[in-house]
């Protein structure tokens, strides 16, 4: 597995462990449909929460717009409506970005964008 692979892994495995402690349900980690992929699909409260995660050795964006493009949000957007026809769920959703912060010699640091993102109208 590269580096990055690794990297990316160990981001969605600490923002996995920080929401179960804060009282999320994980419905699904690494979820897949045909070619694209939801980092997170968590539960919290009556709303379903489809969550990018974001891991990089040092901050570069104050705002997570810059970290999920505009295309990958399309990707999420069609993931996440296939998602709730396949469970056949029809209730409340958004889109949440966490941003992993791991230097190499102070302790990981994790950001929370809650609906960072959604859908559009047209």
């Amino acid at each position: 597995m590269a580096d990055r692979d690794k990297t990316g892994k160990s981001g969605e495995q600490l923002v996995a462990d920080f929401v179960s402690q804060n009282g999320w349900v994980i419905l699904h980690q690494n979820w897949r449909w045909k070619r694209y992929e939801i980092d997170l699909v968590l539960g919290l409260e009556n709303v379903i929460v489809f969550a990018e995660v974001k891991t990089q050795k040092r901050l570069f964006y104050d705002h997570p717009a810059p970290l999920v493009s505009p295309d990958q949000q399309k990707r999420l957007i069609t993931a996440a409506q296939a998602y709730m026809i396949e469970f056949g769920y029809d209730g409340a959703i958004r889109f949440d970005v966490f941003r992993v912060i791991l230097p190499d010699s102070e302790p990981a640091q994790i950001e929370h964008f809650a609906d960072a993102f959604f859908p559009g109208l047209g």
